[in-house]
């Protein structure tokens, strides 16, 4: 048979000698595989995190902003209250004078 001749011997016998070292190289390779995805993935979560911090950073100050904004809004509407209340009472003083001085001419 064809399989039986030597030159398909020694070509048998020549893989059989490189297995353990295609085996070996293929391990080695496996090893930098997993080393560069360990890596690829580590050095994504990095910028993944610092993106999201980032994020966090800006809408934080955003949040801030707003709430300056609104508490500042709060003072100019109490203000605004202020002043109205201060022009009712004011009113109202004017209001009594009047009465006032309507009860003294009618007395």
């Amino acid at each position: 048979m064809e399989a039986d001749s030597p030159d398909h011997e020694k070509r048998f016998r020549e893989l059989e000698r490189k297995v353990p070292d295609l085996a070996c190289e293929m391990k080695l390779l496996g090893a930098e595989l997993r080393t560069a995805i360990a890596t690829a993935i580590a050095e994504s979560e990095t910028r993944m995190r610092a993106y999201v911090d980032s994020r966090l950073a800006e809408l934080e100050q955003r949040l801030t902003a707003r709430i300056v904004a609104l508490e500042k809004g709060q003072h100019w509407i109490m203000g605004l209250l202020i002043s109205l209340l201060i022009a009712v009472i004011g009113g109202m003083a004017g209001v009594i004078g009047v009465l006032t001085q309507i009860l003294e001419k009618l007395a």
